[in-house]
């Protein structure tokens, strides 16, 4: 007899103020996602790689104005996450437009902040879904 289950798409959250992330996390687990909060910095990659999630939602600019991008580069870098879909997202709307050509060339999704949920939900399926991943991965 073969058993049924249900897959729960983990989105990660990577940004450096819990505050900010409490609110789209327990909006995200209401829809009937897992989430997994990160409020460090560099170490966020070893979560990443750990925890695998389908997709990371990454403020670029975590800490400093650039450390999320050097996460980012981290992350597309290394095999074990290269395939993970990440969508970007910050107040800086400069840094946002300085970086969008390099964001969709490591095809992100980009999204600006202030977003509002049925944004960031569109955003995280969009990335789900153009990264080719597979409900078995």
């Amino acid at each position: 007899m073969r058993g049924w289950f249900i897959v729960r798409r983990c989105i990660a959250i990577i940004n450096n103020e819990s505050a900010v992330v409490r609110l789209p996390s327990d909006l995200l687990h209401d829809a009937g996602y897992a989430t997994t909060v990160w409020t460090g910095g560099m170490d966020a990659h070893e979560m990443v790689r750990r925890e695998r999630p389908d997709p990371v939602v990454l403020d670029i600019s975590i800490d400093t104005p650039t450390s999320g991008l050097v996460l980012l580069d981290l992350l597309k870098l290394d095999f074990a996450t290269r395939d993970i879909p990440v969508v970007a997202c910050t107040t800086n709307l400069a840094l946002l437009r300085g970086q969008e050509e390099r964001l969709c060339d490591l095809r992100c999704i980009v999204l600006p902040k202030p977003y509002s949920f049925e944004q960031l939900q569109e955003s995280i399926e969009r990335a789900w879904a153009e990264s080719g991943r597979d409900e078995a991965d």
